[in-house]
């Protein structure tokens, strides 16, 4: 059963109603039993359970069955509706689509979707991340990255992280001008350009810098001469 405490309870109940000598003490101690079986909902435990086993694609005249007695496929499901059984907290599911149909996966996304506590998943399913996932976590040589948003937002924005990264370690082109007023030769970056713009007629950009001497703006053809 998935909750232990419930199927303990039940199991004292049944011990202490089956006695022939009846006692005070027992009365008081069922008592206590049936205040925490209810609190704990049992009385809806059984349809709540076949529930979970239908949803998951386990046909009722197999709920009674030895696990011993199911296929593997079977045996995954009846654990998985362990797992869920009893509203838990926290609810911690490593590859939870793995032997499961597009019915019980469907269905399985729909519960976790409604479902109102944490639940963290484990999947290389991308798509069953996108259906249930607020958030994703992205482990990565011991960090750990959190990223609002599905399995797709994840993807495009560890995307475009990488581009940047790329773009930021490219190598910085370095141009050589020589001045037409002061005649002093110079390097500089893309960053000090003044302004440039491409001449159709001839096919090449003009780029116009200030000279550092004179201070004077200047136009020469784009022409790199290294990277750095």
């Amino acid at each position: 059963m998935g909750n232990a405490r419930l199927y303990e309870i039940m199991k004292e109940k049944e011990e202490i109603y089956a006695k022939e000598d009846f006692t005070d003490e027992d009365g008081i101690k069922a008592s206590e039993l049936e205040a925490e079986f209810a609190t704990m909902n049992g009385w809806e435990a059984e349809s709540d359970a076949a529930n979970l086993l239908n949803g998951l694609g386990i046909d009722t005249e197999l709920h009674y069955k030895y696990l011993k007695e199911l296929t593997g496929s079977e045996k995954v499901k009846v654990l998985l509706a362990q797992a869920l059984f009893g509203n838990p907290d926290i609810l911690l599911l490593d590859e939870p689509t793995n032997h499961l149909d597009l019915d019980a996966i469907a269905w399985l996304e729909e519960f976790l979707i409604n479902f109102d506590n944490t639940v963290i998943v484990v999947s290389h399913d991308r798509y069953f991340l996108n259906k249930v996932c607020t958030q994703i976590a992205d482990i990565d040589y011991g960090k750990i990255q959190l990223y609002a948003g599905n399995y797709d937002f994840w993807y495009e924005s560890s995307q475009l992280l990488i581009r940047q990264m790329k773009e930021a370690n490219k190598k910085k082109p370095i141009y050589f001008q020589r001045c037409d007023i002061c005649g002093c030769e110079f390097e500089f970056e893309k960053s000090d350009i003044h302004s440039e713009f491409f001449d159709q007629r001839e096919g090449y950009n003009i780029i116009f810098i200030p000279c550092p001497s004179c201070s004077s703006i200047t136009g020469v053809k784009e022409k790199i001469i290294r990277y750095e």
